[in-house]
């Protein structure tokens, strides 16, 4: 299954395509990973956002 957003910052759409038999929850997980800021799910991502979120805390305080 592949998954393509119209961009990255702003995605007005999104299109899919795969071969096989893609059910249900297949096209579910693949329309939630598209749809979230997946920068985060990689370990560079998780470390580039890190001061940000947690500075991002201190706003709860």
């Amino acid at each position: 299954m592949r998954m393509t957003r119209s961009s990255w910052g702003n995605p007005s759409t999104l299109s899919g395509a795969w071969s096989g038999e893609a059910d249900a929850p297949d096209i579910g997980i693949a329309l939630v990973l598209e749809g979230v800021y997946t920068r985060n799910l990689s370990l560079p991502g998780a470390l580039v956002s890190l001061p940000g979120r947690f500075f991002n805390r201190f706003n709860d305080l």
